[in-house]
């Protein structure tokens, strides 16, 4: 089943930041004393952002992968045309084992009722919105990617509150191909 991760997008946030800085040493657009960003130099390469934030995106779920003890693969990047609704997700596939270990690391986060809460805020209709299923719908079979993603937002919104930052791949580099231009 595929799943949609919120882990927060690329839209003016931390992993925005991470990758543009990323992007910057790679390109060497950056000042090794005082790590200022010279943007003038970095927009006026040729990069491939789409392929920089699809790189860390699968970083991310590495991360979060290792975290959870989940084994979620890779499927796309999904940015939304306008940011004033949602933001990028990552879209995942997960197997009927990952939400097994998924819900193995809330009870070790001790999160279980987040969750549970979590599930009966989105089943229950409420001025400007109009739920979709019922609590007991998202425990039926066809309804499983409902239930993992909530589950895995859950996950998120836990690290978020806890550290502050939650997932965030710290280490993220780049390669750059100064041929092409283009940082891959």
């Amino acid at each position: 089943m595929k799943i949609s991760l919120n882990f927060g997008g690329f839209y003016e946030s931390w992993h925005d930041d991470i990758c543009e800085r990323a992007t910057a040493w790679a390109v060497g657009a950056i000042d090794p004393d005082t790590g200022e960003i010279d943007g003038e130099a970095l927009y006026s390469k040729n990069i491939d952002w789409w392929s920089v934030h699809t790189e860390y995106a699968q970083r991310w779920l590495d991360l979060f992968n290792d975290e959870t003890c989940a084994r979620l693969e890779f499927v796309r990047v999904n940015s939304p045309r306008f940011y004033n609704f949602e933001s990028d997700a990552i879209i995942a596939e997960c197997s009927r084992s990952d939400l097994l270990a998924l819900l193995k690391h809330t009870r070790w986060l001790g999160i279980r009722d987040n969750v549970r809460e979590r599930m009966r805020d989105v089943t229950q209709s409420r001025s400007g919105y109009i739920a979709f299923y019922s609590y007991g719908d998202l425990f039926k079979s066809e309804n499983r990617d409902i239930f993992a993603q909530g589950v895995c937002d859950a996950i998120i919104e836990h690290e978020n509150d806890a550290g502050g930052y939650g997932f965030i791949v710290e280490d993220f580099s780049l390669s750059f191909d100064p041929e092409m231009e283009v940082a891959a």
